[in-house]
């Protein structure tokens, strides 16, 4: 066999390739196999059939790569595998992370974190702030109240606080005496006299007790309290109210009014009704004091605070009430007046507020056999509501 067409190695190396029909390994020239004649250029440098083993062999680990790239991240997303992890491995991933805070909530709610575990998992998910208003202009009533929100998705939560212990200028204050609870994190503290002009230091400690819930896990553990010191520096001045809010009174807001508030009387009961004053689709701040009175007496049956915030759907406030002894509703008329009320303004934190007075003349009460509401209230709605009579501006000596 000649040099051209051995298969075997020789002084010159291996052969060049592979026959490109039957795959034989061969040097230029004719194949001994199938009797094809090919040149360098035509032989095969890897046989064809190896070629398809690599193909496939790409294609398989391409496919296992994805596969368990796909999957990997789907185990990832789902957080199932933070189950496994220690509880100090949780603290330290990200904050944002929904999976891992759920875990954490989930293990809180079955006991499974210490309190000191407990008390990190709150403030990693909360951020909780004291607030208090500077009891300006000179007052004698200073408020004291929690900022809480949520930081990192936490899906439910509930909120409490232990009275807290408080200093005035290095003095501590008397709870008993001079505190009153507004609500679950909200105290009012109001001193025997104003506090004077200046600066003041206002510290203490406050108890919250906040309750974690995931899904329909409840904490078996109960309240996580946490202690917060806190230090506020008040500023008394000794300015009239009128820099502070500003009172508007206008032909804008005149128009505002009348086409964007209404009172309205509607039966509850047989013998109860409610007054509502209805506002829909006004942009005036509003607040201060509603009052009625039936036709011909001086002292008003109704009294009600009311604070109303531009809006652009519909509002309704109503106060229950009944008819004295000896009066019958197709005799009875009322008559309802609005009066502002510019500290209620500064204390709400308006920046200004509607001046005007509000009246109703002669509102008629709903017939006895009158159809009674559960809930949406038709007597809201046109005929049955009323625009205000009269309009005027208010002053503070009114």
């Amino acid at each position: 066999m000649t040099g051209l067409d051995t298969q075997t190695d020789d002084a010159h190396g291996p052969p060049a390739g592979f026959c490109p029909r039957c795959e034989y390994r061969m040097n230029p020239g004719t194949c001994p196999e199938c009797g094809e004649t090919s040149t360098v250029a035509q032989l095969h440098r890897v046989p064809r059939s190896q070629q398809r083993r690599r193909k496939i062999r790409r294609t398989v680990i391409l496919i296992v790569l994805l596969s368990l790239g796909l999957g990997g991240a789907h185990f990832y997303r789902s957080g199932i595998w933070f189950r496994w992890l220690p509880t100090s491995a949780l603290f330290w991933m990200d904050p944002a992370s929904r999976a891992a805070n759920d875990e954490l909530i989930a293990r809180s709610s079955r006991g499974l974190l210490s309190p000191e575990d407990s008390a990190q998992l709150v403030r990693r998910m909360l951020a909780i702030k004291t607030y208090i208003r500077s009891p300006r202009p000179i007052g004698s009533t200073f408020l004291l109240d929690l900022k809480v929100s949520t930081q990192n998705g936490l899906s439910g939560y509930s909120i409490n606080s232990s009275a807290p212990s408080i200093c005035l200028d290095g003095a501590a204050l008397n709870n008993d005496r001079v505190m009153t609870r507004q609500s679950s994190t909200g105290y009012a503290y109001t001193l025997d006299d104003p506090l004077a002009p200046g600066s003041h230091v206002i510290t203490g400690k406050i108890v919250v007790q906040v309750s974690l819930h995931s899904a329909s896990l409840i904490s078996s553990r109960g309240p996580i309290s946490i202690p917060i010191d806190f230090r506020h520096e008040v500023v008394v001045e000794d300015r009239p109210l009128s820099q502070f809010v500003t009172a508007h009174y206008d032909e804008l807001m005149i128009k505002e009014i009348r086409k964007g508030c209404f009172v309205s009387i509607c039966p509850v009961t047989s013998t109860s009704y409610e007054l509502h004053l209805c506002v829909r689709h006004a942009t005036v701040w509003m607040t201060g004091t509603l009052e009625a009175r039936f036709a011909g007496r001086e002292k008003p049956f109704v009294r009600m605070d009311l604070v109303q915030t531009p809006i652009m759907g519909n509002s309704s406030k109503g106060i229950t009430f009944s008819l004295p002894d000896g009066v019958a509703a197709e005799d009875a008329t009322i008559d309802v007046c609005f009066t502002p009320n510019a500290k209620t303004a500064f204390d709400e934190d308006f920046k200004a507020y509607f001046a005007g007075i509000l009246e109703w003349h002669d509102l008629r009460i709903p017939a006895p056999d009158a159809p009674m509401v559960a809930t949406d209230c038709q007597y809201c709605e046109p005929p049955f509501d009323r625009s205000p009579d009269v309009i005027r501006e208010w002053t503070p000596t009114d």
